[in-house]
């Protein structure tokens, strides 16, 4: 935790290590919360830093464990692959439509 005290201007600051400032000046106390950028963003970033293909590496496993992919496994395939570009909303909903459908 850091913390700034300035005695001349009345102003006493802390600082949590996740961002929450809390202030008091003049006899007030006010609060900011920090502000963090989803989960899902944040994920989408990583993503795009390691370039990982996912559909072809749940493919390549399976098919060293001896799943055969069927059509649906596939779509899933070419889902997983574009999920940079879907978002993780996105592929989550189409990957649950794809299990409605019987190959």
């Amino acid at each position: 935790m850091q913390s700034m005290l300035k005695i001349g201007n009345q102003v006493i600051k802390v600082t949590h290590p996740d961002g929450t400032e809390l202030t008091m000046e003049g006899g007030k106390l006010t609060a900011s919360a920090p502000s963090h950028r989803s989960l899902e963003a944040q994920f989408n970033e990583e993503l795009g830093k390691e370039g990982v293909k996912w559909g072809d590496a749940v493919a390549w496993i399976t098919k060293k464990v001896g799943i055969e992919q069927c059509a649906a496994c596939r779509s899933r395939q070419y889902i997983l692959n574009h999920l940079k570009q879907l978002g993780v909303r996105e592929t989550v909903r189409q990957i649950k439509e794809t299990f409605s459908v019987r190959s």
